[in-house]
């Protein structure tokens, strides 16, 4: 009985002075802390790997549901586990076997999240890494066709004739027979002249030829499908792309006083470095359908409206625009030419409502020390002009987008910061020059948008174990972390603020600002182990410490005060029983 009251008294009071310590003799240990899967082929799964969670301390470890996290948590599995939801003694371990399988190329990366009842390691995170990699393709089962060539062009043709004769080779490149189901083109100009092989079949290996012919009933730009359908299992539809445009020969005088009606169909062309886009236009010369003009590479790009007019500068209508590359005129000092120049002919042309002109770049060709990018155009009394263009970034490809509504030289440019000139000897001053006469001032011109970052700020999360009395207190395991983005250009524009922890990029967050304006940008990054992290955002750099204070000092006197309190209650339950 005396025993008992004593325990009693103990427990009472522990939990009194220590409700976290008192429970919290458990402790997590978990090896290993991360598991690397190496290289796998995309479809297959990698050899199995395990992890090992132990009580490392006293008292009873609870295991909460293990699960898989982050990015790319479909590509790692748990294959086994017999630790979830388990409560484990001092010095007992339980598994988790996890596996990589994945789906397409390129490095993954997961966290296997293990939460417990441990005051300082909860949840335990176990990093997943692996490499998915592009394997040989498996080799061919059942019939597999091949078509070559995937498309014709059979140029112009006059209307009411033939063209010349085209073939496509069909090829079974499988192990099985291929079955040829019934041939269609969805248009009556182009025909099959012989060749048909509707319902044949072909051994593995085994070639067949269509021929092909356009005859065009009607003037124009024409195109159509060639159907094939077979029984491959993968490709059971392969469609061939037929294209030609239809010609009208010119037609011979009528007798002199004969007078017979004709009707001229016009079109709209723009060719962009040798890419032609084409469109029906209006008697006067308008297209009667928007257009978009792509450059061969899809890096720039000419938006014209529907029924936009266009004339040249006698007044004259243009329905054929040539965009060239062209030398750039001379640039302003500390600007440099990103790209090339493109010149936009016929020069002078004018629309009767605006154009929209994106001309794109590669960020990685910019130059050092830039500061502003920008459209421009070149005037010949004026030289170099801005435009007011929108700016977006794809990847690693930037674009200026801007309205125009005439014909010149257009080119994108980047202003750099001037290299400091070198010293040089202190001369004597010079005379005076004579003052030169005033130069008619010259519109400014708004520069592009450029941004200034300024403020960082972080803020630390505080966790205090026990309200009261300080014995332990957590810092750091959040921050908060904010700064100020200034557009310190004329324009609108857009800025991508990159978060990078330690060398990791954590998060990124996009902000758009007019000119002059403000904004504050945060990010909260969580789950920080003890330790140090610097925080870097463009030019603005900063550290913090994630930390688990102890009042040691504290801990011992409350044990000696504990120990002295049991001591007394021991000797009274003693006395007492004395008496």
């Amino acid at each position: 009985m005396k025993k008992a009251s004593l325990s009693l008294i103990l427990v009472l009071f522990s939990q009194i002075l220590f409700p976290q310590i008192a429970l919290a003799c458990w402790d997590i240990a978990v090896s290993p802390t991360s598991l690397d899967f190496g290289d796998i082929q995309v479809g297959s799964s990698s050899t199995a790997q395990t992890v090992t969670i132990t009580n490392s301390n006293g008292g009873k470890l609870v295991i909460g549901t293990i699960t898989i996290t982050d990015t790319d948590a479909s590509q790692f599995a748990i294959v086994s586990d017999n630790a979830s939801g388990q409560t484990l003694s001092k010095g007992v371990s339980a598994n988790v076997t996890v596996i990589f399988r994945p789906t397409s190329a390129g490095n993954k990366m997961g966290s296997l999240f293990i939460p417990s009842n441990d005051p300082d390691e909860n949840p335990f995170i176990v990093t997943l890494s692996g490499t998915g990699t592009e394997g040989p393709p498996p080799p061919p089962t059942g019939p597999d066709i091949s078509v070559s060539p995937s498309s014709i062009n059979f140029g112009q043709v006059q209307v009411g004739t033939a063209s010349a004769s085209e073939n496509i080779t069909v090829t079974n490149e499988g192990d099985d027979t291929l079955l040829i189901y019934n041939l269609s083109i969805n248009d009556t100009g182009f025909t099959i002249t012989s060749g048909n092989i509707s319902g044949q079949s072909l051994l593995p290996g085994d070639s067949a030829n269509i021929t092909l012919a356009f005859a065009p009933a009607t003037p124009g730009v024409q195109s159509a499908n060639l159907t094939i359908p077979s029984n491959d299992a993968d490709e059971a539809t392969v469609n061939v792309l037929l294209s030609g445009t239809g010609a009208v020969s010119p037609q011979p005088s009528p007798p002199e006083g004969f007078y017979r009606p004709q009707m001229v169909m016009r079109y709209f062309t723009v060719d962009f470095l040798g890419k032609i886009t084409q469109e029906v236009a209006t008697s006067d010369g308008r297209p009667i359908r928007s257009m978009q003009a792509p450059s061969p590479d899809g890096i720039h790009l000419l938006e014209i409206e529907e029924y936009t007019g266009v004339t040249d500068n006698t007044g004259g209508v243009v329905t054929l625009l040539v965009i060239r590359e062209a030398e750039a005129m001379e640039l302003p000092e500390n600007t440099v030419l990103v790209g090339k120049a493109l010149e936009f002919k016929p020069t002078g042309t004018f629309f009767d409502k605006p154009v929209k002109l994106t001309l794109g770049y590669n960020v990685n060709d910019l130059p050092d020390r830039v500061q502003s990018i920008g459209a421009a155009y070149y005037a010949d009394n004026e030289g170099w002009i801005y435009l007011e263009a929108e700016a977006t970034n794809v990847a690693e490809l930037g674009k200026l987008t801007a309205p125009v509504y005439h014909f010149t030289i257009f080119a994108v440019l980047a202003k750099v910061a001037p290299e400091p000139p070198p010293a040089k000897p202190v001369a004597p001053p010079a005379p005076k020059p004579e003052p030169e006469p005033e130069k008619p001032a010259l519109s400014p011109i708004p520069e592009p948008a450029l941004f200034k970052l300024s403020n960082l700020s972080i803020t630390l999360s505080v966790t205090t174990y026990y309200e009261h009395i300080r014995y332990i207190v957590r810092t750091g395991e959040e921050a908060l972390i904010t700064m100020g983005v200034t557009n310190t250009g004329g324009q609108s524009g857009s800025y991508v603020a990159i978060l990078m922890v330690n060398g990791t990029k954590r998060e990124r967050k996009e902000v758009t600002l007019g000119p002059g304006q403000t904004k504050t940008v945060s990010f909260t990054i969580t789950s920080n182990e003890p330790g140090k992290y610097t925080v870097v955002i463009g030019d603005l750099t900063g550290d913090f410490l994630s930390e688990l204070w102890v009042n040691w000092w504290l801990i011992a006197g409350s044990c000696g005060i504990l120990i002295l309190i049991a001591l007394g209650a021991w000797y009274l339950v003693k006395r007492k029983s004395k008496a």
